[in-house]
């Protein structure tokens, strides 16, 4: 649901100096090594604390705070 080229200003601090928020994101994964997830993730650019935001989103959905139907609706809001 992260790909793709779309307004990441749900992601995104308020009040940046930004002239747009739209970004490409190219891919998004975790990955597992050893006893660490790690999560790697390709875009066009990055928002200010737009990489924390989507990580702090997932962990959300992770442990079932919210619902991957949430997770939409907040990419598209």
């Amino acid at each position: 649901m992260l790909t793709g080229k779309y307004d990441c200003t749900s992601f995104s601090k308020v009040d940046t100096d930004t002239k747009t928020n739209i970004c490409n994101i190219i891919s998004a994964r975790w990955e597992t090594f050893g006893t660490e997830l790690v999560f790697t993730i390709t875009a066009d650019r990055f928002l200010r604390n737009m990489v924390r935001a989507i990580v702090g989103t997932l962990l959300e959905l992770g442990t079932g705070k919210i619902l991957p139907e949430d997770l939409k609706k907040i990419i598209e809001s």
